[in-house]
């Protein structure tokens, strides 16, 4: 968020490239780059996670999967919803207030 704030026209430009990239014509090894970034996020969300907060019930692996499928599915509707938008006239507080909610849920399901 401090970088986003410093530097709002360079998140939302890339921003516009991610929602739009299906209507764009990026060069291939811009594709590939993006598509390892964002390899890149989901492996650090998951290095190091505690999983004693887990519920014993459930494999961890398979509650990490789980978590997993349901973020790139909220990633995915969110993009759909936000494709072909002017990302710099979008309040990105309520989708913010949105995922937390998520992720408390999230939470309630699986942990403990």
């Amino acid at each position: 968020m401090k970088a986003y704030t410093k530097n709002p026209h360079v998140f939302n430009f890339l921003g516009s490239i991610y929602v739009n990239k299906k209507n764009t014509n990026l060069p291939e090894d811009l594709i590939i780059k993006i598509n390892k970034v964002k390899q890149q996020v989901f492996s650090n969300i998951f290095e190091n996670i505690d999983t004693s907060l887990f519920r014993k019930d459930i494999s961890p692996d398979i509650i990490k999967k789980l978590i997993h499928w349901s973020v790139k599915g909220y990633e995915n509707e969110l993009i759909e919803e936000l494709r072909g938008e002017d990302l710099n006239s979008i309040k990105f507080e309520p989708y913010w207030d949105e995922f937390h909610e998520f992720l408390k849920i999230l939470k309630k399901i699986y942990y403990k």
